[in-house]
């Protein structure tokens, strides 16, 4: 067992740390809790990778919504775009829904 965990362990490839620490928000749950949490445009860039195999259904609609959100920020959404590498993707969306 010992083996085979070290086997997974250095085939682990672990996420940009700029990335990761973007984004990050503190929410309050309804029971009063604080929790930390990706801001909405981090998660937009999240469902854009191709990791995330998202229904283009979900998709097509978070960035309606998003585009109807009116403390919507673009400048950050397009700097998490960029560190993501969807920005390409991200400015078609915003292009035809705004």
């Amino acid at each position: 067992m010992k083996g085979n965990y070290l086997q997974l362990r250095k085939t682990f490839k672990k996420n940009d740390d700029k990335r990761d620490e973007q984004g990050i928000i503190s929410v309050k749950t309804p029971f009063g809790n604080s929790v930390n949490v990706y801001c909405i445009e981090h998660t937009l860039c999240d469902i854009l990778q191709e990791r995330y195999c998202m229904d283009i259904q979900i998709v097509t609609d978070a960035y309606k919504k998003y585009a109807r959100y009116k403390d919507k920020n673009l400048n950050q959404l397009m700097e998490f775009s960029k560190v993501a590498r969807v920005e390409e993707k991200v400015r078609r969306y915003m292009e035809v829904l705004l």
